[in-house]
């Protein structure tokens, strides 16, 4: 799991060195420096060399599961859809899904 912070709210897609990197799950963190209160900005990202939808679910399931794991998962499925292991990766499967779109609108409008 690849994770990253800053002191403002990161952009959701950035551009170095041939990658997109795509951040999600961007969370507010409130520090204690040099007696000051400042929010800092924690989020995991995925990297792909394609801004393309299906290139960014797999490279935001990629930080959890990598491509083994995941037919592993969606075979022992096939056998018992109802596992909660499954579950657990068909609701992050979604949450790249929507993670995806939200890279591709921000990547396309600025």
């Amino acid at each position: 799991m690849n994770k990253g912070s800053s002191d403002n709210y990161p952009k959701l897609v950035e551009q170095s060195n041939g990658f997109y990197q795509i951040r999600f799950c961007i969370l507010p963190e409130e520090l204690i420096f040099e007696n000051k209160k400042r929010t800092v900005y924690t989020f995991e990202y995925a990297e792909t060399l394609s801004i393309e939808y299906g290139a960014i679910v797999d490279a935001i399931i990629g930080t959890r599961y990598n491509k083994s794991v995941e037919l592993s998962m969606i075979n022992k499925a096939l056998a018992d859809i109802n596992s909660e292991e499954y579950k657990i990766y068909n609701e992050f499967r979604v949450f790249a899904k929507e993670a995806a779109k939200q890279a591709i609108l921000y990547f396309t409008t600025q």
